[in-house]
């Protein structure tokens, strides 16, 4: 039985929140990802008796020895010492560097507070549902499955593969498309690639992902999406040997009928009629091999399916004349009432310090700091997280029960209130968002935030503002000029003051040049000083509020490299990666190398390397962290700084953030 996700993902958020608050966010994968290492290597490989393993764990180093360190006041020394040395000792592929330090009080604390934090992190791996013995990962999965398995291994069986999302059906693949297996899968979902939709889509995002991978892995050249279904379709059905899996997510899950189909593997979740439809698709006869098909559940979907048979089997299920169940759905609407009281009394307890008289002004000084302080954003990010997950859980309840509230209990008055608090947390969930330059840090959450409120709530109608909801704060700042995008964006009711304008100015700005920061670090470091400057003009009044709007605009444009470049050689110009170049070599740590003092001589460097990293660079390099195609290179980059290993792991850093490579 595979692990559910569902369990490993509570298991890595719990320890992230534990973690949360010493260190930087970007670290806590350190501290995870070994916990889970540990766990899962004591898990499959502790009592191994094989030869060799494919991981050493010495006596005394496993999870469980771990679990014994719990409570002692020397835990993080002796996790560096008897379980993360051992190991590196025992197995050659392994360096101390690949391990976090847990006795770092800079991240974890110090005396008890260090102590508790390492103990709860323990606990948390320590949950019996969290054992990797009984994971399937290991020659079991679905190609081991078409070597072996009766019809899979002959060519007269196929197979369906049910993915959570489009994003995760387009992910399985890939996974398959870069094996010798890749051949005979094919995918079928609801997704039409839309090269104008996705143009204003980041690189790293889900929609890119998907666009990219129906471009670049799944359609041929001037083929549609629809086209490539049918075709795809066909094949499956009729010639099972060149089309053996077929991923889908909700597609072909009723209704459709292939006789070879022998396997069905589910990773969704599914439930009811559609649970039952798509387990039958197994079930057609074909041929004399083949007289029932298999089911591998790796969401334990079936236990439902237990569940709605019983159901289905009892006396309750009486049918009326009118053709009509009498089972009431009594607990359904007692359970969604009792989620939504839960989900109002979160947010009740969590928004209570707020200062009064609790409007927009003190929602954002609460969970958004003083925006004269560099570190506020940082330090009140766990509030904003936790705020926006409880509006998300607010809202989802809501939704559950919105045509139910007088069934459930409530008054015309109590209804009137609640859809009245609901709509007041999303315009300050929203409100926060734009104040702290995180409107897309959620977006996987917009489309049920847009569709629950426009299907349950009555708010005043919405305004076309053009494409500036896809834009941030900056963006549109840039965009449209500043008095619109304030009036647009960050104070679209009127309700806020010049102070709280200039703080989520300054927020947004903030967040643009942190987030951009390792793109260019030289031109982001004097980007962050004339932040400061109008940060102190803000708090000195030394300008006025007119005058600070013109500074942002000012500051806002410079991000967007809109400005005139300024003593740049006019070689370089329209050469966006070789000018970051040009302009950082001279700041970049070196051992020997030394940086020209003449820009032209300067400008030749940096042109070299940008040519070496277009003629030299592998595909996919940016994702083989520490393989041999980042090797390659760092090789290739290492000659044109002479051989300085300092200066190239250096611009190796810049090069490896420039989107252009």
């Amino acid at each position: 039985m595979a692990i559910k996700k569902s369990d490993l993902y509570s298991s890595l958020w719990a320890s992230c929140d534990e973690l949360r608050g010493g260190m930087d966010a970007s670290q806590y994968k350190d501290y995870v990802l070994f916990m889970l290492f540990i766990k899962y290597i004591s898990d499959k490989y502790g009592d191994s008796e094989d030869f060799a393993p494919p991981v050493t764990i010495p006596v005394g180093s496993s999870f469980k020895d771990m679990i014994q360190l719990k409570g002692k006041s020397d835990v993080g020394e002796k996790i560096n010492t008897q379980i993360i040395q051992p190991l590196i000792e025992a197995n050659s592929r392994l360096a101390r560097s690949d391990f976090p330090d847990f006795d770092d009080p800079n991240k974890l604390g110090e005396g008890s507070a260090k102590v508790q934090c390492l103990t709860n992190l323990i606990g948390i791996f320590q949950k019996p549902e969290l054992n990797f013995s009984k994971n399937r990962a290991e020659n079991d999965d679905i190609i081991h499955d078409f070597g072996v398995l009766p019809r899979l291994n002959n060519d007269r069986g196929t197979a369906i593969l049910v993915a959570a999302s489009i994003y995760d059906a387009c992910h399985y693949f890939r996974a398959f498309y870069s094996t010798n297996f890749g051949q005979y899968c094919g995918i079928i979902t609801s997704y039409e690639p839309n090269p104008t939709k996705i143009s204003r889509e980041p690189a790293n995002s889900d929609e890119r992902y998907k666009f990219d991978t129906y471009d670049r892995y799944i359609l041929k050249h001037n083929q549609t999406a629809k086209q490539y279904e049918e075709t795809t379709k066909t094949c499956f059905l009729k010639e099972p040997a060149n089309c053996k899996l077929l991923i889908v997510v909700s597609k072909l899950l009723t209704g459709f009928d292939a006789p070879s189909c022998t396997y069905i593997y589910l990773d969704n979740e599914m439930r009811d009629h559609t649970l039952f439809q798509a387990i039958c698709r197994t079930n057609r006869l074909d041929g004399e091999d083949k007289d029932y098909g298999y089911i591998v559940d790796y969401k334990e979907l079936l236990e439902q399916v237990q569940d709605s048979i019983a159901v289905y089997n009892s006396d309750e299920l009486d049918i009326d004349d009118s053709g009509e169940s009498n089972i009431i759905l009594k607990d359904c609407i007692e359970e969604g009432k009792a989620k939504l009281e839960e989900a109002r009394e979160a947010l009740f307890y969590l928004c209570e310090p707020v200062a009064q008289p609790r409007e927009v002004e003190q929602f954002l000084h609460y969970f958004c700091g003083n925006a004269d302080d560099f570190e506020a954003l940082s330090t009140t990010e766990p509030l904003r997280i936790s705020f926006y997950k409880a509006v998300v859980t607010l809202l989802r309840a809501y939704a559950a029960i919105a045509r139910n509230l007088e069934t459930a209990g409530y008054s015309p008055v109590d209804i009137a209130a609640i859809e009245q608090e609901t709509q007041f947390y999303a315009d300050i969930r929203l409100a926060i968002k734009q104040h702290s330059g995180e409107e897309l840090d959620t977006k996987p959450y917009e489309a049920d935030m847009r569709h629950l409120i426009n299907t349950y709530i009555q708010a005043d109608p919405s305004q076309s503002l053009g494409n500036l909801s896809d834009l941030t704060l900056t963006e549109a700042i840039i965009t449209t000029g500043i008095h619109d995008a304030i009036a647009q964006k960050l104070n679209k009711k009127g309700n806020l003051s010049n102070n709280s304008i200039a703080d989520g100015i300054i927020n947004n700005l903030r967040k643009t040049i942190i987030r951009d920061q390792l793109t260019d670090p030289r031109y982001y470091a004097e980007m962050s000083k004339l932040l400061d400057d109008l940060i102190q003009q803000k708090r000195v009044g030394t300008e006025s509020y007119k005058q600070f709007l013109k500074n942002a605009e000012d500051l806002a444009n410079q991000l967007s490299r809109q400005q005139p470049m300024v003593d740049v050689p006019v070689v370089l110009h329209g050469k966006i990666e070789a000018i970051v170049l040009f302009n950082n070599l001279a700041s970049i740590p070196v051992t020997t190398f030394q940086c020209p003092e003449d820009p032209d001589e300067k400008a030749e460097i940096a042109l070299a390397l940008d040519r070496v990293m277009r003629d030299s660079a592998p595909a996919g390099w940016k994702n083989d962290k520490g393989g041999p195609r980042q090797i390659q290179v760092m090789n290739a980059l290492f000659p044109i700084v002479k051989r300085d290993r300092i200066a190239t792991q250096a611009i190796f850093e810049i090069v490896a953030n420039q989107e252009g490579y």
